[in-house]
């Protein structure tokens, strides 16, 4: 899709189309975009362009956390003395 696509469809009477015909118009508006983003980064860099960058490039950073001991589950006993959980687990072991 070039910029003259884009303006035929929204047209040239509004803020869009008055910046998407000032574009070079023989240049695919995907390389287009990715100049900007590129632009953005060295010159309005941002923590969230930078994420997403990162994302791509480096793969996502695992948002998950492990918190169980060599892959057991983790006891819960709401509300229990630590006197009650080892009579609970004695009770189980027989």
């Amino acid at each position: 899709m070039y910029p003259a696509d884009i303006v035929a469809f929204i047209g040239r009477d509004n803020d869009l189309g008055r910046m998407l015909s000032k574009l070079p118009q023989g240049v695919q508006m995907k390389y287009l975009v990715t100049a900007r983003v590129f632009s953005a980064l060295m010159f309005e860099p941002t923590s969230g362009l930078w994420k997403e960058l990162m994302e791509r490039s480096e793969g996502k950073v695992k948002d998950e956390l492990d918190v169980t001991t060599g892959g057991e589950k983790i006891k819960t006993y709401i509300g229990w003395t630590p006197a009650e959980w080892q009579k609970d687990d004695e009770q189980k072991e027989e």
